[in-house]
């Protein structure tokens, strides 16, 4: 699956919300009672600093930037990470089934990953336990603010195990 998520400004236009369970990215005025909980993959930050968060911390850290998400949960987030993860783009491009995702130990790093160069790897797990993989494609960061956008694809297991 591939889809655009905005940054800053372009939050309102592209939607800076995304839940997995729909295949949906949703715009602020999308979000309420019933989209709310379904949010897995928020991400924040500006032209320099960006990382994706749990649903429920952009709640609380960036409730001045950013709508509130009603029912927000909690998702964990791998945004920068060295040679303990042992999954590449390249198995990510090739995989075909959930194995390399069910080996996975996601813990929350609250880092960001600015200054990469695409493609990487995020990797995460909702609070179904459900885990996956963003493949970042491109990393818009210049121009106006109101077109800062991240581009991915998606990989995630189809039930937790």
């Amino acid at each position: 699956m591939k889809s655009r998520l905005g940054v800053w400004d372009s939050h309102q236009t592209f939607g800076a919300c995304f839940s997995t369970s729909m295949g949906k990215i949703y715009k602020p005025n999308e979000i309420d009672g019933i989209t709310g909980p379904k949010i897995d993959i928020t991400l924040v930050g500006a032209s320099s600093a960006r990382y994706f968060c749990s649903p429920l911390q952009m709640n609380t850290q960036w409730s001045s930037l950013y709508e509130n998400i009603p029912g927000a949960t909690i998702s964990k987030f791998v945004n920068y990470y060295t040679d303990n993860i042992p999954i590449t783009v390249v198995d990510f491009d090739q995989m075909k089934t959930d194995s390399l995702l069910q080996k996975l130990t996601i813990v929350d790093d609250q880092a960001m990953y600015s200054g990469r160069k695409t493609p990487f790897l995020i990797f995460f797990q909702n609070a179904k336990g459900q885990k996956g993989i963003l493949k970042i494609k491109e990393d818009k960061r210049d121009g106006q603010a109101s077109d800062y956008y991240v581009l991915f694809d998606l990989k995630m297991q189809a039930n937790p195990q």
